[in-house]
Parts: structure tokens; C-alpha cells; sequence
């Protein structure tokens, strides 16, 4: 049985084509994914207090650690693409 980490790198990968024609489409949808429940929170507390700027500062703190995961799992993706070829459905092409 796999483990949760196992799971979600894979669900994540499954997210990523490595094609770098496709780079920003692939990471576009999965960049500003963090951010939503944080300014959720945020949106819901007083303004100006010691909890929302903490609440906004773990936010951006995890989206950043979001943003360099997503950027590694693509470079790995895109060091393993091989571009489709005229034969590509030919597996004797290969």
C-alpha cells in the first residue's frame, strides 16, 4: 500500500504533462491552489489583528513551499518527456 506522500506525488504528477510547449498551462491552474483557504480565513477575521496577519503570513509561507514543489515535480516530469514522434502509435517506432 502506498503511503499518502506516494499518493499525492502521484496525483500531482498526474496533474503535470512535462511538455514544455505546455509549461504554464500545466502550472497555471495548480499555482494560486494554497492561496484560496487562506484568504478564506483571513477574509473571516477582524482586520488588522495579530491572527490574520499570522493567518496571511503562513498562507504565503505555504505557497511559496507550494510553488517550489510544483516547479521540482515539473522539471523531473519534463527531464523524462519524450516528445511524440509522426510513429508515436507505431510501438515498433520505438
Amino acid at each position: 500500500m502506498a503511503s499518502i506522500g506516494q499518493e499525492f506525488t502521484d496525483t500531482l504528477d498526474g496533474q503535470l504533462s512535462g511538455d514544455p510547449k505546455r509549461k504554464w498551462m500545466d502550472l497555471k491552474p495548480l499555482m494560486g491552489l494554497p492561496l484560496f483557504p487562506g484568504f478564506v480565513i483571513v477574509a473571516c477575521m477582524p482586520t488588522a489583528s495579530i491572527a490574520a496577519n499570522t493567518a496571511m503570513t503562513i498562507t504565503i509561507i505555504v505557497d511559496l513551499a507550494w510553488l517550489v514543489l510544483i516547479f521540482k515535480r515539473w522539471k523531473v516530469k519534463a527531464a523524462a518527456f519524450t516528445p511524440a514522434t509522426r510513429f508515436s502509435h507505431d510501438p515498433a517506432g520505438y
